[in-house]
């Protein structure tokens, strides 16, 4: 996607780099350099914010008099350029320490000196790259990724609960294989009665996976005959088969009931509802009695099953049972959906009975502290920040400590794991989902160029509107560039609370860094690849229109993982191959699933720190931290709806403060009272 050419000599001053020039020269160097690299615009930019870096804040810690006001005078801009053309780049070498001492002077926050220093490190980094300030002494070791500590062992051997593991008892989907080998035995004379018999169970297993896919349909098809409420999305539509597979497994395997009168959309004996306006009361009587017994016998079973969970499986959590609640008021919702006079199913048999354990389990979990000791997992945010995200950017370096190169399936390892790190961090983070479902555009037609594209230049618009609200792609968010901007881009599908915040584009924050470069450049150098020199500075595919030297070799990161497209639809039947994930499991080339995504989060924080974090305590950690830091309220809804959620709902679920912490802002006012009234 690069152009091949490139410019050579973007200098039109010639420069004696063993002759001193001034600092004048060296910017108007950068100048050049910057619009041979970067796109007019960006390159304007970058140039102008280097400069008032340089003549704001750099010259005034070198003693220079600062400006007067924001935009400076004619008499001061004349000065500035004096001093620019007296200064000479030797005078540079404690450039970042003058810099503190101006935004000392003129009490900077830290915001602009964030930014500034940035900039300044970047241009100090190009003028070294460039020889116009040779080193001094010893070369020092660059490049070096810190060493990965692996002391701790595998973080699944810190274990969060004490549970003895469990043999599966759920329902397991007929394999491919087992077709193939059941066909055989059917049309062998010779096969034994233990053979039929597993051939025959197969066949039920086969219908029962049918009737699965028949309730599937009806979950999340868009348009469904009789249907009364909304369809869910292929994913949550996956996740009530999961459960409802683990319910029926359970009727099976522990109960004793056989396969053949096992279903996944008619979990008790259907009755027939009688119309309201009905003549015959005996046919009513005879209803409502028949309707009696159906729900006793739900309402037994889900006591005795509950019991199973809590006992013989060892569940802990009042919230594990309400996933197979609602998989079992889907189903019926699906057995009565001819029959349902509302979108509440309220008149659908059983019904009340789900809502009452329902119910009880919520009130259940209100009062529950949790079943991990969080000491065993929590870290505080700016703990996160420094001893996990930090490391993980150092590590993207390409030399071990020893300066021997890192494989490149390590290196594109390494800045995927940090670029995952970063889009959960440095911004108030999303549910894991929505991240691991992330997918890219790989091609765009010609007619979506966006203007001021140039040549070459590595863009990645959203799909057209028609194929972004197709039956699957609606529920996927989508990763894209827009004016300089990355994006995650939302439907009203594609997130779980998207019913309430409808369709959002959010943006990913450009975090600067001290060294000069930014979190794009880590995000377009997984994407894209980056160039890198003899000597190991690397700059990412994305923010160049054209290969920037002779001696810069092109290093793909991502590509290495080999990604494959999304397959949509069931397994051993015709899927449709859609575009790829952002983020793809390095062996397979595949999106993650949700525990593998998991684990890019928990391997590398436990290994760093000890911890066990997963992908949704850092929503925890981020509310957490607002709540016991006193932000104001403002700042405390404006994060909940960052996350994708009310106030309400980050207080209640995601608030982990202990008892000490909620009562310290009014212990501490009440002790202000107290220390003033007995002076």
């Amino acid at each position: 996607m690069l152009c091949s050419q490139m410019r050579r000599n973007v200098s039109p001053i010639v420069l004696n780099k063993m002759t001193s020039i001034t600092l004048k020269e060296a910017l108007l160097q950068y100048k050049t350099h910057l619009d041979a690299t970067r796109s007019p615009q960006p390159a304007a930019n970058c140039f102008n914010q280097t400069k008032s870096a340089v003549t704001r804040y750099l010259l005034t810690g070198m003693g220079y008099p600062p400006p007067a006001g924001r935009k400076p005078t004619k008499a001061e801009t004349e000065q500035v350029e004096q001093a620019l053309q007296s200064i000479c780049l030797e005078q540079l070498g404690r450039a970042l320490v003058d810099l503190d001492k101006g935004f000392d002077a003129l009490q900077s926050n830290e915001t602009q000196r964030q930014s500034n220093r940035s900039r300044i490190a970047a241009f100090l980094k190009w003028v070294e790259e460039e020889g116009l300030l040779p080193r001094k002494g010893r070369q020092q070791r660059t490049h070096r990724c810190p060493q990965i500590n692996l002391g701790r062992g595998a973080h699944t051997q810190k274990r969060l609960t004490v549970r003895d593991h469990k043999l599966p008892y759920g329902l397991i989907a007929v394999k491919p294989k087992e077709v193939e080998l059941a066909t055989k035995i059917r049309a062998d004379p010779l096969a034994t009665e233990e053979e039929k018999q597993w051939v025959e169970e197969i066949e039920q297993r086969l219908a029962l996976d049918a009737n699965a896919e028949n309730l599937y349909e009806f979950l999340t098809k868009e348009r469904f005959a009789h249907r009364q409420d909304n369809p869910v999305s292929p994913s949550t539509g996956r996740l009530h088969i999961k459960h409802l597979r683990l319910f029926l497994g359970w009727r099976h395997y522990i109960t004793g009931v056989p396969l053949e009168q096992l279903a996944f959309d008619v979990l008790m004996p259907h009755v027939q509802l009688p119309d309201e306006d009905e003549d015959d009361s005996s046919v009513i009587k005879a209803a409502k009695k028949a309707i009696k017994k159906i729900e006793a016998d739900l309402d037994q079973e889900l006591v005795s099953f509950q019991d199973f969970l809590e006992h013989e499986r060892e569940s802990q959590s009042p919230h594990t049972p309400q996933h197979y609640l609602k998989a079992i008021e889907k189903s019926l919702r699906c057995q009565y959906h001819r029959e349902a006079k509302d979108t509440t199913y309220s008149n659908v048999p059983g019904m009340g009975v789900i809502q009452k354990h329902r119910a009880a389990l919520r009130q259940k979990e209100a009062a529950h502290d949790g079943v991990v000791d969080l000491t065993l997992k929590w870290l505080d945010l700016p703990d996160v920040l420094k001893k996990i995200v930090t490391p993980l950017r150092q590590e993207c370096e390409f030399r071990v400590m020893s300066g021997n190169q890192r494989p490149l399936s390590s290196i594109a390892a390494s800045f995927q794991r940090y670029a995952v790190w970063g889009v959960l961090t440095y911004e108030p983070p999303r549910r894991q989902e929505e991240w691991r479902r992330a997918k890219l555009t790989s091609s765009c037609l010609l007619t979506d160029k966006p203007q001021g594209a140039a040549v070459g230049q590595c863009i990645h618009p959203l799909p057209p509107q028609k194929a972004r609200y197709n039956r699957t792609e609606k529920y996927y968010p989508y990763l894209h560039k827009a004016d300089g901007v990355w994006l995650l881009d939302h439907t009203e599908f594609s997130y779980k609370t998207a019913k309430t915040y409808k369709k959002q584009s959010l943006e990913i924050p450009n975090v600067p860094f001290p060294d000069g470069k930014y979190f794009y450049d880590y995000l377009e150098a997984f994407l894209y690849g980056y160039y890198r020199d003899q000597q190991g500075n690397w700059r990412s595919a994305g923010e160049l229109n054209a290969p920037p030297g002779a001696n810069w070799k092109l290093y793909s990161l991502r590509m290495t993982f080999n990604p494959q497209p999304v397959l949509v639809g069931k397994a051993g039947k015709q899927q449709v191959a859609m575009p790829q994930g952002v983020f793809v499991q390095p062996q397979e080339g595949t999106a993650y699933d949700t525990v593998g995504f998991s684990q890019v989060i928990g391997k590398a924080a436990h290994r760093l720190t000890g911890q066990r974090l997963t992908p949704h305590l850092l929503r925890d950690i981020y509310a957490t931290w607002f709540l016991d830091q006193g932000y104001t309220s403002q700042q405390i809804s404006s994060l909940a709806y960052a996350m994708g959620h009310s106030e309400a709902m980050l207080r209640r679920k995601y608030d982990k403060r202990k008892a000490n912490q909620k009562r310290r802002a009014a212990q501490e006012a009440v002790s202000a009272i107290v220390s003033e009234h007995t002076k």
